[in-house]
C-alpha cells in the first residue's frame, strides 16, 4: 500500500493533470482488458497445484501450469494486437499521447498474467507470502524507483513513459516469478505432463 501510494505521488506531480487524465484511461483499459486475458486461470492453478502438490502427482502440477500458461496467452495476444488496433484506429495511435500510452501498455496484459499463474502456483504450494511478493511487492517498488529515476532526470513523465514502465515491472514480476517458482518447485517437470484440458477449462468458467 506504501509503495502504490508514493508510485501515485510520483505520477501526479510527473504527469499533471492532463497527462494523468490520459494515462488513467489508458490503465483502465489495459486493466479491464486483462480480466479475460487471466479467465481466472490463477485461481485454477493455485487449486490444482495444491492438490497435485499433496498427491506428489508431478504430471498434473507442472501440466496445469503450462496448459495456463499457453491458454493466457492465446486470449491475451489477441485482446493486445485487437488493443493495438483500437488505439491506432480511435486514439491517434503513436502521434497521441493517449494512444502511445495504451500502445505502450498493453504488453502488460500477458505478462502480468503469466505473472499471477506463477503467483498462484506458489500459494499452492504454501508459500502464500512467497507467492504475492512479485505481483503486489515487488512491482510496484520497482515502478516507484523507476519513476523517481525518470522524473529526476528528465523532469517530468509522460503517460507513454508511464505505462512503458509498467509494462517492464510486469516482465520483471514474471522473471522473478519463474525464478520463485523453480527455487520452491518440488521436483523437476517429468518428460510427460499430463493435459485434462476439458476439465480445466470447465473449472475457469
Amino acid at each position: 500500500m506504501l509503495a502504490g501510494f508514493v508510485v501515485g505521488i510520483l505520477l501526479a506531480r510527473g504527469l499533471g493533470v492532463e497527462g494523468y487524465g490520459q494515462y488513467g484511461i489508458a490503465m483502465a483499459v489495459i486493466t479491464i482488458a486483462g480480466v479475460p486475458g487471466e479467465l481466472g486461470l490463477p485461481r485454477l492453478v493455485m487449486r490444482e497445484t495444491a492438490a497435485a502438490h499433496a498427491r506428489k502427482d508431478w504430471p498434473i502440477f507442472f501440466g496445469v501450469i503450462r496448459w495456463a500458461d499457453s491458454t493466457s496467452l492465446a486470449i491475451s495476444l489477441p485482446i493486445v494486437a485487437l488493443i493495438a488496433v483500437c488505439a491506432l484506429l480511435f486514439a491517434g495511435g503513436p502521434a497521441s499521447s493517449l494512444g502511445a500510452a495504451i500502445m505502450w501498455g498493453a504488453p502488460v496484459i500477458p505478462l502480468f498474467a503469466l505473472a499471477k499463474i506463477r503467483a498462484g502456483a506458489l500459494q499452492g504450494l504454501n508459500k502464500v507470502v512467497l507467492g504475492q511478493t512479485a505481483t503486489i511487492l515487488l512491482r510496484p517498488l520497482l515502478l516507484g524507483l523507476l519513476l523517481l529515476g525518470f522524473f529526476a532526470l528528465t523532469g517530468r513523465i509522460t503517460p507513454q513513459a508511464a505505462m512503458a514502465l509498467n509494462a517492464v515491472t510486469a516482465a520483471c514480476a514474471l522473471a522473478a516469478g519463474f525464478i520463485l517458482l523453480k527455487k520452491n518447485a518440488p521436483a523437476e517437470a517429468p518428460t510427460q505432463l499430463a493435459k485434462e484440458s476439458r476439465q480445466w477449462l470447465r473449472s475457469t468458467i
